[in-house]
């Protein structure tokens, strides 16, 4: 099936070996699952570590080291180099440092028996052996933001996605943690278990990484093939996290374990072995259902949107990497020995220091001379001209709580407002541009300071900015904001926009 696609995806001119390797499967080790798919790993490995290694940095510096190496191995390869080949350049370290972080994550939930290290909780407590503090959560919310803030301002429409997503997941396992809920069907386990387990999350990562958007119908359309896909996604990481969850089952002594093979284990009576033997027959199952479902969905049209064959292309490899990288990664083979196995061998980075920018393989023009208050704005008409790509990280910290305020959609009513009035008043577009510009820096400025003000836990719907970065970062950046604005109403020209300003 991949093939096909490969194929259909070549009339469009786009070729996965140009951003990515093909491997030989047979000397890769899947326990038999994702045969039919092929085995492929991105060229551009080295951005994804250095995005990991800068998780892990950030995790250190803010919360504490590990030991264990979750998406990355120095001496097996990189795990999401496997399971998204098709990621851009400019995106995987950022895909990079997102995996490693909800890896970290989840090895604090998993050490936490009664879950109550619950970063999303209002006022969230550290777990019972106090390793974490207050503090340490905020830091935890704090480096969630940064890669939030870093996909809605480089994709807005994947970010909603992601973010849908990932807040979808949370909820769904931490409600099945404090109902204790009991599954009767395997049916019924799969519909919890594929939110549960990260693989539309997943998805939204693939299409995010990849720069392409699906539309609502499109994903309709795709949905019966979504469901196999990630029936089959499930599987493959119960089958290969079981041995070492159990193992945590047992020491914990009743911590819940959300695995199909335990389920196999408990309805039919099976041990270990045989668990898992019935949980590879089915995924054997969806497997084949998967590419029978593509193939239908492919005879059916005469016409095709190149993202939709990407994406399902890509639904094939991450099936394939997943498997393979389950297989032989630390996280679930402790007792495989060190540097006996390797996807590939590609000069490794020392995790390096605490750089907060992401970057791509090239530096874009808008990178080094963006407009200020934005370090990332596209609205040049109005702006102050940034400083040297050196030094613009001076301006990083104070305009962090702006940029992550703003990456938030709002219902645009200002710059409407102003658009209505100027049929009137006839204002050149190059100044309205100022105008608007200007507006929405001072309400954001206002936003700042009254969520500070009046202790707003919230700002449409996402943390407020001084709940992640704190009143004191969180006011400075407001008062930069209003003096910025202050030199851009100067240079309007009119004294009288300056009158009115001092006069607010």
């Amino acid at each position: 099936m991949a093939q096909r696609l490969e194929q259909l995806l070549s009339n469009f001119g786009f070729d996965p070996d140009n951003v990515s390797t093909l491997l030989d499967p047979t000397v890769h080790l899947t326990a038999g699952f994702a045969r039919e798919f092929p085995l492929r790993v991105s060229k551009f490995e080295k951005q994804s570590d250095e995005g990991v290694d800068e998780a892990r940095s950030d995790w250190a510096t803010y919360v504490g080291t590990f030991e264990k190496w979750g998406t990355r191995d120095p001496n097996l390869g990189n795990g999401i180099a496997l399971v998204t080949p098709l990621c851009r350049p400019d995106r995987i370290k950022t895909l990079g440092y997102i995996c490693e972080w909800a890896f970290c994550h989840d090895e604090i939930m998993d050490s936490s028996p009664d879950h109550l290290v619950d970063i999303n909780h209002e006022n969230p407590r550290a777990n019972e052996n106090g390793t974490l503090t207050a503090d340490h959560i905020a830091n935890i919310k704090q480096l969630r933001a940064k890669f939030y803030l870093e996909v809605l301002t480089t994709d807005p429409d994947a970010a909603k996605s992601f973010i849908v997503a990932w807040e979808q997941m949370i909820q769904t396992t931490t409600k099945h943690v404090n109902e204790s809920r009991e599954f009767t069907t395997m049916d019924e386990y799969m519909e919890y278990r594929k939110v549960d387990v990260g693989s539309w999350l997943s998805t939204t990562l693939a299409c995010y990484g990849m720069g392409i958007k699906l539309t609502t119908d499109e994903l309709k359309s795709l949905a019966e093939i979504e469901d196999a896909w990630g029936n089959s996604y499930v599987i493959i990481n119960d089958y290969f996290s079981f041995d070492k969850e159990h193992d945590e089952l047992l020491q914990s002594r009743g911590t819940k374990l959300s695995n199909c093979i335990l389920l196999y284990m408990k309805w039919e009576k099976l041990d270990v072995e045989a668990a898992k033997a019935a949980a590879k027959k089915q995924n054997q199952y969806w497997e084949q259902k998967f590419s029978k479902l593509v193939g239908e969905y492919l005879d059916n049209r005469t016409g095709h949107n190149p993202d939709v064959l990407r994406y399902l292309l890509a639904l094939c490899y991450m099936l394939s990497g997943a498997a393979a990288w389950s297989a032989v990664c630390p996280r679930y083979n402790e007792r495989l020995t060190p540097g006996s196995y390797q996807f590939s061998m590609p000069a490794r980075p020392e995790p390096g220091g605490a750089d907060t920018r992401f970057e791509g393989e090239e530096v874009s023009e808008n990178d080094t001379n963006s407009s200020i208050p934005s370090s990332r704005s596209s609205d040049t008409s109005a702006s102050v001209e940034a400083p040297s790509r050196k030094s613009l990280l001076g301006f990083q910290h104070l305009l962090a709580p702006y940029e992550y305020t703003i990456a938030v959609p709002s219902k645009g009513i200002r710059e409407t407002f102003v658009d209505a009035i100027n049929l009137w008043f006839g204002i050149p577009v190059e100044t309205i541009s100022s105008i608007k510009n200007i507006a929405k820096v001072l309400h954001t400025a206002s936003l700042l300071l009254d969520d500070v003000e009046d202790n707003s836990p919230l700002r449409r719907g996402q943390d407020a900015a001084h709940i992640i970065y704190g009143e004191a970062q969180t006011v400075n950046s407001a008062n930069y904001l209003i003096i910025w604005a202050m030199s851009e109403i100067n240079k309007l020209g009119n004294p009288a926009c300056l009158g009115a300003f001092f006069g607010q």
